[in-house]
């Protein structure tokens, strides 16, 4: 029974063009999803961390942690959210959220302010355990950058940037890229977690935003003259946009994929997927967004975070943010006849035939649109479904039927597919077939 040993995977889909699913969230501030959860975490400025649950369609409890929280980081085990705070405490101290994504706890750790430093600005986990923080500057001046290990609670200063420095790191761990804010040579650079040390080079111009590719091999960073892509030692390979015109404003590397995702401003503002050797444009997941600059600053719009598996990707926007499922969420597994060894499909049998969409990390079932679902080149519609965990992963999965005398299968075909919508974003899969008479 082919149901009881699944072990196949399917190949990276960029979706063509895509609408995803729009949450509103007055007060956002960032926003990142977890792929394996299915939870969307949003920073509100009213002091809360909001939770939305794509598994229910619906928000959960938020998690109150008061102050006015910024940027946030989500552990590589997806165990521990943290969020920055831009609030300090009687010009003695300021302080991160860190929360316990199972149960929606927290607590809050302090740190001594330095001269002129006002609240954290972002984090961004090394590993598990460890993540660096950068702050806000009361005016325009140097902050810590900050090391915490979390176990025990050891607090180190790794070096002084300027304030606002975003921060992201690469998949593989090996690097974290940083990108200075409030300074028109614009001061970016790489920390190599092993070794401890800072590379560092400028744009040239105000920096907003950095993303580094998934093995630290390329850096991104959204500057007033365009996106500025740099190799490890900072010889720059290219640019994208134009200065002050059409800009990149938002930037995400895939985790799992040489892609990259960037959020464009302008009249013609969209979500577009890159090539990372060619940075040639290989797809536009959206457009006609009405994503705007506004200054050189992040957590305004076109702010781009992609989950640790690569399948969710999460674009802010005005009054909210908008989730695309990309990568393999757009190309699901399917089994036609789960439970027969060989998948026949007989013609002269005016039935329907039996498929299984499974569940996967950025792939929830509940957010398939039936109506939208076709098997076959004939389109057959769906004339039954159930939702179940059929393959006892932990995951629900879409058990279908469809009418083969619609589904414009051909005598001899060795492969079907169903296409739909989930998260209003087009999808596909196939398995292979023996079409009978």
């Amino acid at each position: 029974m082919r149901l009881a040993a699944l072990a196949c995977f399917t190949a990276l889909a960029i979706p063509a063009h895509a609408n995803g699913l729009f949450i509103p969230a007055e007060g956002r501030v960032d926003a990142l999803a977890d792929g394996r959860s299915g939870i969307v975490y949003i920073s509100s400025d009213s002091g809360e961390i909001l939770r939305f649950d794509l598994l229910s369609n619906m928000f959960l409890d938020p998690v109150a942690v008061g102050g006015e929280p910024r940027g946030l980081t989500l552990s590589p085990d997806g165990r521990t959210l943290v969020s920055a705070d831009d609030r300090i405490e009687s010009d003695v101290s300021n302080w991160i959220h860190v929360i316990d994504t199972a149960t929606g706890t927290f607590e809050t750790i302090r740190f001594d302010l330095a001269f002129g430093e006002s609240g954290t600005h972002t984090a961004a986990f090394v590993d598990d355990d460890t993540l660096l923080i950068s702050s806000e500057f009361s005016g325009s001046g140097w902050v810590p950058l900050r090391q915490l290990t979390l176990s025990s609670g050891d607090v180190t200063t790794l070096a002084s940037v300027r304030q606002r420095t975003m921060l992201a790191t690469s998949a593989d761990r090996s690097v974290v890229a940083y990108a200075e804010s409030n300074i028109s040579s614009g001061e970016f650079g790489l920390y190599d977690v092993a070794d401890g040390t800072f590379n560092e080079s400028g744009t040239g111009a105000f920096n907003f935003e950095v993303g580094v590719s998934r093995d630290g091999a390329q850096i991104a960073v959204p500057s007033f003259s365009g996106m500025r892509l740099f190799d490890p030692v900072f010889n720059e390979v290219g640019i994208l946009g134009d200065s002050g015109v059409e800009l990149p404003i938002g930037v995400a590397y895939s985790p799992v994929a040489d892609l990259l995702y960037t959020a464009w401003s302008g009249a013609d503002a969209s979500v577009q997927v890159h090539d990372v050797d060619t940075l040639q444009q290989v797809a536009v997941i959206d457009e006609g967004l009405g994503l705007d600059w506004i200054g050189n600053f992040p957590f305004r719009e076109g702010r781009l975070r992609i989950s640790g598996e690569g399948a969710l990707l999460t674009v802010t926007m005005d009054g909210g943010v908008t989730v695309y499922p990309v990568g393999a969420a757009t190309e699901p597994n399917v089994l036609i006849r789960p439970r027969q060894e060989i998948n026949w499909v007989s013609l002269s049998r005016h039935g329907t035939v039996p498929v299984l969409l499974l569940g996967a990390p950025g792939f929830f079932v509940n957010q398939v649109d039936e109506a939208s679902l076709a098997f076959g080149p004939g389109g057959a519609p769906v004339t039954s479904s159930t939702i179940a965990d059929l393959n006892n992963d932990g995951r629900e999965d879409l058990f279908l039927r469809f009418d083969v005398g619609a589904s414009g299968l051909e005598l001899g075909g060795t492969s079907a597919c169903v296409s739909g919508t989930v998260l209003a974003t087009p999808f596909a899969g196939c398995d292979d077939v023996r079409v009978v008479p």
